[in-house]
């Protein structure tokens, strides 16, 4: 049986007061699959597409980095 490679325990939720701030800490977590605290373009082009549950097309996900990077 194969081990799972270590992945090191999620940060405690931010301390911000913001109602929103559970909601959005849930949404990061699922986008960041492979847990590094960094969401990658590949990661974000697998998020679901306007409700559609299709991937983000390539140029979208470069403008949405490049407006947070």
């Amino acid at each position: 049986m194969a081990t799972s490679p270590y992945r090191p325990p999620l940060p405690a939720l931010p301390e911000v007061r913001c109602c929103h701030t559970r909601l959005l800490w849930s949404i990061f977590q699922r986008l960041d699959k492979d847990r590094s605290q960094v969401i990658s373009d590949n990661e974000l082009r697998q998020a679901p597409s306007k409700g559609t549950w299709t991937p983000l097309n390539p140029v979208t996900v470069r403008s949405v980095v490049s407006m947070f990077d």
